[in-house]
């Protein structure tokens, strides 16, 4: 029985991280084919207006998801998560009131009044809206995610056919914020329909448990509220104090970035469970997973930002077109931020699995306060850039500040060793040859090759933290095909 549910675990994450990846990159081409389509300009309206619903998602979150899943887990009832609906379709009323009232006292113009309003309206029905997440709940306790993974995937599809035609129907700004809307309606619906045929769900209006509900979900809140705006600032002060260009630009190296958080996510939803099992059971056993995390995220984060800064020009480009390739210096910034952000990430839920939460208050107010000051005392002398280097540095300072906090409580876990040394400067020496004389297509495929053998050849990861990975994955019969490089 223990084999048969670790087996549908590691099947579940497995569908869960491929079907996301394929779900951005359907996503992704969608919105890179519309910002060609209808400008520099224009794309930087539409992610300045996004990123203002994003935030305003998260007030209407009101963190509830966490607590609704382990509850639905413990006893299986569908009680709490009527209360969850409620309680966000009033929230939703009340800060869809007071945005639009503050647009009206501001005088914003009518067209970002409507278009904000229709990604209003996406909150609703989107696989990253408030209800949507809700009626997901069941399936992921049950270890059933391929159903919504699905379900986004036809969202992303149908997203993908309606801006096809976008030059065939002439589309501009508002058709491409319809289309990104409408394109999840379907989803919706089949959502709905499913969770009814498979849970016998209705939804019924039931506060019982409302205040129960969000006292206990007000730690999650917050930091959720923090870490969100945090992400989305830069938009949101670019848009407001310098112009939908310089918007424009940011986003589309911040479009390319953002994604690559689906890695730390899947990694740590695999390990996450182990780690707070052990860490009430027999502390030392999570020394080397976390090591090993930690060498992981390290691996795909510095490969990224190596094998990027060196064609950052011709990717950006290839992907947007070439009135954006002024976005790849922005993108080669983020891109070396993410080797802290990825660290932080796991950090943060190192301090959860600890119970040491306080900590992660601590970096999402000192973050984003760096952030705010920077990004005002930058964006006018370097616009897009200086938002780059702001999110750079606020990130590198919240690494530290979690670091320090993990390391008072265990001294041992981070553990610099001289493989990591080896393997940067082996990657980057090799991957510099070759950006010079190599075409774009040519050098990915080549640069991939080169990261595993550079990986293989200066033995990265240990024997036994090899070992270690195929265990946590279900998968310790794949260690002979490694018997070359580590022979017993």
């Amino acid at each position: 029985m223990r084999q048969l549910f670790s087996n549908k675990l590691t099947a579940n994450v497995f569908s869960f991280t491929f079907g996301q990846i394929l779900s951005l990159l359907i996503n992704l081409l969608a919105i890179a084919l519309a910002a060609r389509y209808i400008g520099v300009s224009e794309f930087g309206i539409f992610n300045y207006l996004l990123a203002m619903v994003v935030v305003i998602a998260k007030l209407i979150d009101m963190g509830i998801a966490p607590n609704i899943f382990r509850e639905f887990s413990i006893n299986k009832n569908l009680e709490l998560l009527n209360t969850g609906f409620l309680i966000r379709i009033i929230s939703f009323i009340v800060f869809a009131a007071i945005y639009n009232l503050i647009c009206l006292v501001l005088s914003v113009n009518k067209q970002e009044i409507l278009l904000s309003n229709i990604f209003l309206f996406n909150l609703v029905i989107s696989s990253k809206g408030f209800l949507r997440e809700l009626l997901e709940i069941p399936f992921k306790v049950d270890l059933a995610v391929q159903y919504p993974i699905i379900i986004m995937l036809i969202d992303n599809i149908l997203f993908l056919g309606l801006v096809l035609i976008m030059p065939v129907i002439k589309g501009d700004l508002t058709y491409f914020v319809l289309a990104y809307t409408f394109s999840n309606l379907p989803g919706f619906f089949i959502m709905i329909f499913l969770i009814r045929a498979k849970y016998n769900y209705r939804i019924a209006g039931n506060l019982n448990s409302a205040k129960w509900l969000i006292k206990k979900s007000f730690p999650v809140f917050v930091y959720t509220v923090f870490n969100t705006i945090y992400l989305n600032i830069d938009l949101l002060q670019l848009g407001r104090f310098d112009s939908s260009y310089s918007a424009g630009i940011y986003s589309a190296a911040y479009r390319l970035v953002i994604p690559l958080l689906i890695i730390p996510t899947a990694v740590i939803h695999t390990v996450f469970p182990q780690i707070t099992a052990n860490y009430h059971d027999t502390p030392a056993k999570n020394l080397p997973i976390i090591r090993i995390v930690f060498k992981i995220f390290f691996l795909l984060s510095f490969s990224l930002a190596a094998i990027v800064t060196f064609k950052a020009d011709d990717i950006t480009s290839f992907i947007y077109g070439y009135n954006y390739i002024v976005a790849s210096i922005p993108l080669t910034i983020l891109l070396w931020g993410m080797i802290f952000l990825f660290n932080s990430f796991f950090v943060i839920n190192l301090l959860v699995a600890y119970d040491k939460q306080v900590g992660m208050y601590v970096f999402s107010i000192v973050t984003l306060a760096i952030n705010l000051i920077l990004n005002f005392v930058l964006i006018e002398q370097y616009s897009y850039l200086g938002v780059a280097y702001s999110k750079f540095i606020s990130i590198a300072i919240g690494f530290i500040i979690t670091s320090f906090i993990i390391y008072k409580i265990d001294n041992t876990i981070y553990l610099f060793e001289k493989e990591i040394l080896f393997f940067s400067v082996m990657l980057i020496a090799l991957i510099y040859i070759i950006s010079s004389v190599l075409s774009l297509i040519l050098y990915l495929i080549v640069a991939g090759i080169l990261l595993v053998l550079v990986v293989l050849l200066t033995r990265f990861f240990k024997s036994n933290e090899i070992k270690l990975l195929l265990k946590i994955i279900n998968k310790e019969n794949w260690y002979k095909n490694f018997s070359f490089f580590y022979p017993d």
